[in-house]
């Protein structure tokens, strides 16, 4: 969250916003903020969210960038990033949130596919990636970007890390 908190007065995008949190941090920091979330009840409640915060942020149900239009000056995503097998994945709706595929990285990379189309010059990309995916993996996912690590946070059982990534020349 420090790491986005000084984010002022940009175009963002949130995708996969879930509670819509961050989206009314951003807002709140004075930034016109787009958020989508595949999930109808997680829009739904980010709505509320927003309402309670008294921050306009605008709202779509979408799967990641589905139905976006323009460029942004920041795009966030806290993926789905736990490396899971067959035998992890949970039932319902929640398994979305959670399903990393096997290293973790699976929608990460399907995002960073799509994400540079919608990043105005000189933007930057945040996302969320867990130490318990396979650093070559990471590595592998993240080339094409400069990219550092901006955040963490220590649990038990692994180290959540926010990234900042800049397309190269070409990206």
């Amino acid at each position: 969250m420090d790491s986005v908190s000084g984010v002022r007065d940009k175009k963002c995008l949130e995708v996969g916003t879930g509670s819509g949190m961050v989206a009314c941090l951003l807002a709140k920091s004075g930034n016109v903020v787009t958020a989508t979330d595949i999930e109808k009840d997680a829009v739904s409640c980010a709505r509320k969210n927003a309402k309670l915060n008294g921050v306009a942020v605008k709202f779509k149900q979408a799967d990641m960038f589905e139905g976006i239009k323009g460029k942004f000056d920041v795009i966030l995503f806290n993926p789905p990033y736990l490396p899971t097998e067959e035998e992890d994945r949970v039932k319902g709706p929640l398994n979305k949130a959670l399903d990393g595929g096997a290293d973790g990285l699976a929608v990460t990379r399907q995002f960073l596919r799509t994400a540079p189309q919608f990043l105005a010059p000189d933007g930057e990309i945040f996302v969320i990636i867990s130490s318990l995916s396979p650093p070559d993996a990471i590595e592998r996912v993240l080339s094409g970007f400069e990219h550092e690590v901006v955040g963490r946070c220590k649990h038990f059982f692994e180290e959540i890390r926010c990234y900042r990534l800049n397309t190269w020349e070409g990206t």
